[in-house]
């Protein structure tokens, strides 16, 4: 199981958990060429901000940004 934590725009966080999660990185873009979307098995598509993805461990094993966020890189 992958918990999924998503840091919106507006700074609120939400975390899910999840069997998968993909994404499409040429049909789904901002126009600098970033990811625009997240898609998970349960749960609507995660849009805009930052989304980490974390193994049972707790260790990120992937972070996506989305576009306009306030979460640092680095």
């Amino acid at each position: 199981m992958l918990t999924v934590k998503h840091v919106r725009l507006s700074g609120q966080e939400d975390l899910y958990q999840s069997v998968t999660v993909w994404y499409s990185p040429i049909e789904n873009q901002t126009p600098d060429g970033r990811p625009a979307m997240i898609t998970m098995d349960l749960g609507d598509p995660l849009t805009g901000g930052t989304v980490f993805v974390m193994n049972d461990a707790g260790k990120t094993v992937a972070r996506y940004d989305l576009g306009a966020s306030m979460v640092p890189v680095g």
